[in-house]
């Protein structure tokens, strides 16, 4: 099309976008030849770094006084708060937390009841070597259950079978 002629057919001094009758544009014409701008690409920033800000100490106002606890703590109690308004998100959100820690303590129990049959309740050996039947890092990880157990529900667990396996001043509460 010559450079004078508009796209209705009419030559003049200035040329007219390509649009149809409908106003849409025309197969081949567009306003924005380079298309869309791309998003900015975001940094990737690492779990660990995540974790560090999450752990860092600041002072938050809490019952009228100051108080000093890790950003992820002060999260947790702002989400409580919100939900505790009312607030059907915070509720949520909280509820799915609750039960996603309630499948990690399952999943704990499960695999500390396991570690304990295998290693302790069915081992022939156990009770005439005692520890030394079972290894040390087998031990180390039945102990990690339990003190993880004791502390989430510190009834049901109240830490038998570390005193057995010979850990007693290695694993802390």
């Amino acid at each position: 099309m010559p450079k004078n002629q508009t796209h209705s057919g009419t030559t003049g001094g200035e040329r007219k976008p390509a649009r149809d009758a409908h106003g849409r544009w025309l197969a081949g014409h567009c306003p924005n030849p380079r298309g869309r701008p791309r998003k900015p690409q975001h940094t990737n920033i690492e779990g660990a770094d995540i974790w560090l800000f999450a752990r860092e100490k600041i002072q938050i106002r809490a019952g009228g006084e100051m108080k000093e606890m890790p950003r992820f703590e002060a999260l947790l109690h702002r989400l409580y708060e919100d939900a505790m308004k009312g607030k059907p998100t915070a509720q949520r959100r909280f509820l799915e937390m609750l039960k996603e820690r309630e499948k990690d303590i399952a999943e704990f129990r499960h695999r500390y009841e396991d570690l304990v049959t295998k290693w302790i309740r069915r081992n022939p050996k156990f009770g005439t070597s005692g520890p030394a039947s079972i290894p040390e890092s087998v031990r180390v990880e039945i102990a990690v259950f339990e003190t993880l157990l004791n502390r989430f529900m510190p009834d049901a667990y109240p830490m038998e079978i570390t005193p057995l396996l010979g850990l007693d001043d290695q694993v802390g509460e």
